[in-house]
């Protein structure tokens, strides 16, 4: 944290921490950090990438600089490790068993995004999670394909009045259980798809301060599909 703030909130991490960096910053409590650093756009950064034009992972965080020149690849794999938080914490699909038999659902916003979607697919079929807030509430769609089952975990900070497709979530079809814990509702499904819903609290980081919209998507060679607005 302290060689983080030091540097104005920017990387110093190489090719082999950089995977490993927003995925401990979030882990251990820090999830703001971890979408500050994703949000920032000065180099290093992956913003600054995404601002100058970018299709594909540069080499160096800062390729092409501010005149044009280019310094080293413009196609390189290295830095699109972030790829896998966005798929597993911003939207939230995370392997709950061998091959996604189980999938966990546990998306993580923050940082003021205002949506954020992904795909991947599996042996068994398309798995989709895909949320957003909009007046006040925290929207969030799933799709779990057949013979498989799923946990969906609705944050304890979003957790107000949950429902699915407008009714009580243990009464919903597909619903197979349903458990409160310190770190939100945990919701047992079957395959199908799911849109739950809840009300976030009256001031939170989630839907408060201003807003400027980067949308950016990412395909990777794993089958995953990543789309996000900031």
């Amino acid at each position: 944290m302290d060689l983080i703030q030091r540097a104005g909130t920017h990387l110093g991490t190489g090719f082999l921490s950089t995977p490993f960096l927003l995925h401990v910053l979030s882990h251990h409590g820090y999830l703001d950090v971890a979408y500050a650093l994703l949000k920032q756009e000065t180099p290093p950064s992956w913003l600054y990438a995404v601002k100058h034009g970018a299709t594909t992972i540069w080499e160096f965080w800062d390729a092409l600089d501010e005149e044009g020149n280019v310094h080293g690849s413009l196609n390189h794999c290295a830095y699109g490790a972030v790829g896998s938080w966005l798929h597993q914490v911003v939207v939230g699909i995370e392997l709950g068993s061998p091959g996604y038999k189980h999938i966990r659902f546990q998306p993580q916003p923050g940082g003021n995004l205002t949506a954020a979607s992904a795909t991947y697919a599996s042996l068994y079929g398309q798995i989709a999670s895909s949320w957003q807030i909009e007046q006040g509430q925290f929207i969030l769609t799933v799709t779990v394909p057949a013979s498989t089952t799923a946990t969906i975990c609705i944050p304890a900070r979003m957790e107000r009045q949950v429902t699915e497709a407008g009714q009580a979530p243990e009464t919903s079809e597909g619903v197979i259980g349903l458990k409160q814990e310190p770190a939100g509702t945990y919701i047992e499904v079957g395959s199908g798809t799911y849109t739950f819903t809840s009300r976030l609290a009256a001031a939170t980081e989630l839907d408060t301060g201003p807003r400027k919209v980067i949308s950016f998507t990412g395909v990777f060679r794993t089958g995953m599909q990543i789309t996000a607005k900031l």
